[in-house]
């Protein structure tokens, strides 16, 4: 998905197919997001599962 100048994905690792809900994907853009400003000079976040099964990322454009 893209909102202006962020693109956030979420991959899978898995073989097994999983679900996130949409729904909380603004909490989860939020948290990983400040990452994402170019004011900082960063060009993304990551967002990995502690299994390391998926991870969601946030990229600078």
């Amino acid at each position: 998905m893209q909102y202006a100048t962020c693109l956030t994905f979420f991959v899978n690792q898995d073989t097994v197919p999983i679900e996130y809900c949409r729904n909380d994907w603004s909490s989860l853009v939020t948290f990983i997001a400040p990452n994402c400003q170019a004011t900082q000079n960063a060009h993304g976040g990551l967002c990995l599962a502690s299994n390391e099964q998926w991870f969601a990322q946030v990229n600078h454009s």
